[in-house]
């Protein structure tokens, strides 16, 4: 029963992590329905971001490893630059010509995004840090996925409704932009509260066009995932997993990987598309339901 159980919340990992519904308020409510004990919860839910990753990261593997590339040669100038600037001190100390020229840093469009990623992951990662413990507790409040998912819900039916969007793409946006979308991204550790969704709707505020928005989202979303994992697997000592569920739960991180791998690439085309407002009656409609399975009887 549990093996099963890990594999379909696998599954529905996989599945909504890219979606603007939250993957950890479902996951959430259905440990609550299935009475499985938080601790070992969290350690599960950071299998499943570890499968979703890695998932990911083979749909957009293109993208990742240009990025990766593009990330060492930045590191591989800033030391270059650094350098320079001691010779350059030195230079003008014992000859006063300090004609040196620093390498630029940022060459091309991929520089570009990956210091817009490097923007969005710092308050993602501050607020992370700063909210795990509140982000522990409301993970095991039974009621406050209802109220995540309603949150979403408004916010959701507010970008889409007051058609926000524009044409801000890889060359012309800009990095008070992606800080934006990395402060909104940190709160998503609630659970209700959808990573994807807030950081497409939060591109499409400052005014990304469509396209653009939903490919950063699935972009920062691996270092976020990957940040998370990291957090969530801290309390591995304390879970005290046994041999079986490590097996379901690999098992279940399998899943979200297989599930991520093969929805990753058709959500992405479909949120390019699909109205908001859509998933923002889902978010309603959730969002009373696990208030109402909340309310002590």
């Amino acid at each position: 029963m549990l093996l099963l159980y890990t594999i379909f919340l696998g599954i529905i990992q996989g599945i909504l992590e890219f979606l603007p519904v939250s993957s950890l308020g479902h996951l959430s409510l259905i440990e609550t329905m299935m009475a499985l004990p938080k601790d070992t919860g969290l350690f599960f839910e950071a299998m499943l971001h570890l499968g979703t990753m890695l998932g990911l990261i083979v749909v957009m593997f293109k993208d990742v490893k240009r990025l990766t590339v593009e990330f060492g040669g930045i590191c591989s100038d800033l030391s270059g630059n650094y350098g320079k600037y001691l010779r350059k001190r030195r230079l003008a100390a014992k000859t006063g010509n300090d004609n040196i020229r620093y390498s630029r840093l940022i060459t091309n469009v991929y520089r570009k995004i990956v210091v817009m990623i490097l923007v969005t992951s710092i308050p993602t990662a501050i607020l992370g840090f700063v909210c795990k413990n509140l982000a522990v507790m409301a993970h095991k409040t039974p009621s406050f996925p209802g109220f995540g998912f309603l949150i979403m819900g408004v916010f959701l039916i507010v970008v889409d409704m007051s058609g926000v969007g524009g044409d801000y793409g890889p060359n012309t946006s800009r990095y008070d932009q992606a800080l934006w979308i990395g402060i909104l991204q940190g709160i998503s550790v609630f659970p209700g509260l959808s990573r994807c969704g807030l950081t497409i709707g939060t591109g499409l505020m400052c005014g990304f066009e469509r396209k653009f928005a939903v490919k950063y989202s699935y972009l920062c979303a691996i270092p976020a995932i990957f940040g998370a994992f990291l957090v969530e697997i801290s309390y591995f000592r304390t879970a005290g997993v046994t041999a079986f569920q490590m097996f379901a739960f690999i098992c279940g991180a399998l899943a979200a990987f297989i599930t991520s791998y093969l929805a990753a690439r058709f959500l992405m085309k479909l949120m390019e598309n699909v109205k908001l407002k859509y998933f923002a009656g889902y978010c309603f409609v959730l969002g009373a339901l696990a208030l109402i399975m909340s309310t002590p009887t």
